[in-house]
């Protein structure tokens, strides 16, 4: 008792308020309130020896059931206080560990309620604490954790003291539209807890989507390539010699490896026209940037019909470079077209709405369009 109040024998009689306290709290203050409510009290305090007690206040009744006062009682609980704090503190570091992970994680009671969640949970879903925390994890948002097979999963994680890894649930969420996620439940160590973690595979799944169609339309391209060497290798065929054949055919690959260039400059949504006559001519202007002329609004073209409209250029500028106007001096290329409407078109057979032509110096001379 010396460790609370300096008291000796012969101070038996003397009032309690003339003796320093040796711990926290007001024993004179706290003894009048028993009186006065006749009711037990029970206070934590901290002494100067920096142990813990809890000090028990109740009135003292005499043999004949009289008030006479108090009766205060200290016991030391030093070392409960520290299990308390340990315990405590490790909860800390707990929730500091859960809400500093990247991933959502919930913390739920056997009976499958929110206890806590982390940041991360409440920035994904959008959500709150006050909407999120104490209730039943299937009535958070629009329901979207009732999932049949979940609960009874997350029940066995306590009752059977075990864990699940790579559940995946693919749902419409509130507020976040559909995801794909990966679930993750285990108990938590000395506590009738269950730690659920979600990892979202939305745009997982969808890179994986557009993989897979990349591939199958990367591998239907290479087939329509190796189609078009075929066909450029059979019209190719009719060469003279092997030098005419070789020469003929590595020009047509040239040109269909240029326009595959242009349209792939183009992310592969097509050309437009007038570029791509720019384009497929500009060897010819080199040195005389003249010798060519392009004349024409610009027309949208898809990639099937710029490849193939490539490869018509390249045929047609060949040819006037061999045997046309680009083979003379002083000869011209002139490239032209114009839009026509429907029916103007279905009321013209066998006229082409453009073409390119070839000019000498005194005789004129025309490549098909």
């Amino acid at each position: 008792m010396k460790a609370l109040l300096e008291l000796l024998p012969s101070d038996v009689g003397r009032p309690v308020a003339h003796f320093a306290q040796k711990f926290t709290g007001e024993l004179v203050e706290d003894a009048r309130r028993v009186l006065a409510k006749l009711s037990p009290e029970d206070t934590e305090v901290l002494g100067t020896d920096d142990r813990w007690y809890l000090r028990h206040i109740v009135p003292y009744r005499t043999q004949d059931n009289r008030i006479s006062g108090v009766v205060a009682t200290f016991t030391e609980i030093t070392d409960r206080k520290r299990r308390e704090r340990e315990v405590e503190e490790a909860k800390e570091f707990a929730e500091a560990i859960v809400d500093a992970v990247r991933f959502p994680l919930l913390v739920l009671t056997p009976e499958l309620r929110v206890t806590s969640a982390n940041a991360a949970f409440y920035e994904m879903f959008q959500v709150t604490p006050e909407v999120t925390e104490g209730r039943p994890l299937t009535e958070l948002g629009n329901r979207q954790w009732n999932i049949p097979g979940l609960q009874e999963l997350l029940r066995r994680v306590l009752l059977e003291d075990t864990e699940f890894a790579d559940f995946e649930i693919d749902h419409e969420f509130e507020r976040i539209g559909r995801r794909a996620m990966l679930l993750h439940a285990r108990p938590l160590d000395g506590a009738q807890l269950i730690l659920l973690g979600m990892v979202d595979l939305t745009d997982r799944k969808r890179g994986e989507q557009e993989r897979e169609l990349l591939s199958r339309e990367l591998s239907h391209r290479v087939r329509n390539i190796l189609a078009v060497v075929q066909a450029l290798a059979t019209q190719t065929d009719h060469s003279r010699t092997v030098e005419e054949f070789r020469e003929t055919l590595v020009g047509r690959l040239a040109a269909l490896a240029r326009a595959h260039s242009l349209v792939l400059d183009a992310d592969w949504r097509g050309a437009d026209l007038k570029w791509l006559v720019e384009q497929a001519l500009q060897a010819y202007r080199v040195d005389r940037p003249d010798v060519v002329e392009v004349e024409g609004k610009s027309v949208p073209l898809s990639p099937a019909q710029g490849l193939g409209l490539s490869l018509i250029l390249h045929e047609l500028g060949t040819n006037a470079a061999k045997y046309g106007a680009l083979s003379q001096p002083g000869g011209r290329v002139a490239g032209r077209w114009k839009m026509a409407s429907r029916a103007a078109a279905s009321g013209c057979a066998g006229r082409r709405p453009g073409g390119l032509g070839s000019r000498r110096p005194r005789k004129r001379a025309s490549a098909p369009s």
